[in-house]
């Protein structure tokens, strides 16, 4: 069995567990602490993690925050990972400190088919599907590609967006750029 990690972790997995043994020397668990795990950012992605998921462990707190809740933190990810901010409460009668904050990042689960593709990797498969449809004959009263939308597109407006984002994905597999790096040799006059 792996041991329990003894900090928020920088960055994880949605849909794995984790195991936390958190203190901090000003509010320890058995001089009447308790404590609350805050996870903000988006709505959809926003987790508390008290009660039954912290128990008291001497001046520690054992935390277990489940695949479920981890998965909530990342849904929606994108492949580069969802990044929430994170804040310790603790409690103690009327006393309300926050112990500890930082941020980490949520990556998509990779067990999920297509968790890691990217915007432009989404929409150039849109893009795919109206061409397509248009040229089958279908003329789509509207469409809809990522952010843009539209109506009665000519088929040469939906051929340069879908060489926009192929430019895009060709560019996201190089690492960014614009084409592989040429460095000039200079050799000696004879």
């Amino acid at each position: 069995m792996a041991s329990r990690l003894t900090a928020i972790p920088d960055r994880i997995n949605a849909g794995t567990s984790l195991e936390l043994t958190l203190g901090w020397g000003d509010y320890p668990a058995d001089a009447g602490w308790t404590l609350k795990l805050h996870f903000s950012g988006p709505s959809a992605n926003q987790v508390v993690i008290e009660n039954a998921e912290i128990v008291q462990n001497g001046k520690m707190f054992d935390v277990t925050i489940s695949a479920a809740k981890t998965t909530t933190m990342g849904a929606g990810a994108p492949s580069d990972g969802q990044r929430l901010h994170w804040a310790a409460r603790v409690t103690n009668g009327a006393l309300v400190k926050d112990a500890d904050e930082g941020d980490i990042v949520v990556d998509p689960d990779p067990s999920i088919v297509g968790a890691y593709e990217s915007q432009a990797v989404k929409e150039l498969a849109q893009c795919n599907a109206v061409i397509t449809a248009r040229l089958n004959g279908n003329m789509l009263e509207s469409w809809s590609i990522g952010t843009r939308s539209g109506q009665y597109t000519p088929i040469k407006d939906l051929l340069a967006l879908r060489a926009s984002l192929e430019a895009r994905v060709a560019s996201e597999k190089r690492g960014g750029g614009f084409g592989p790096t040429v460095l000039p040799t200079f050799m000696p006059a004879s």
